[in-house]
């Protein structure tokens, strides 16, 4: 049987630009809320992580690439569906980039 599993990167977009017009509080409180949506909502799926300034990623195990694209459109349309793409001053982020890529089980499981 041959593992498989998926890396899923995000990047909110225009992140910078709230953080400069509403502060460091409100960029904040977004990171906050998209990192508890994304655990709420695909948590069970993988391992998700903050990998520093607006960039998360989500380790999906038992997927492949096109099953990741599936995700990685299913997380535009959540983080759109959230109210989070509107700060105060009406700057749009996210919606977020995500570029997934397929892992080997050698690479999953640190075989090789």
């Amino acid at each position: 049987m041959q593992d498989k599993g998926a890396v899923l990167p995000l990047d909110l977009d225009q992140f910078k630009e709230v953080n400069e017009l509403n502060g460091h509080h409100v960029g904040d409180r977004l990171l906050r809320e998209v990192a508890e949506t994304l655990s709420l909502n695909l948590g069970h799926r993988g391992v998700i992580a903050r990998l520093g300034g607006d960039e998360f990623s989500l380790l999906l195990k038992d997927m492949d690439a096109e099953q990741a694209v599936a995700i990685a459109q299913y997380i535009v349309q959540l983080l759109k569906g959230s109210g989070l793409e509107q700060n105060n001053n009406g700057c749009g982020s996210p919606p977020v980039s995500a570029s997934p890529f397929e892992l080997s089980s050698s690479l999953v499981y640190g075989r090789r």
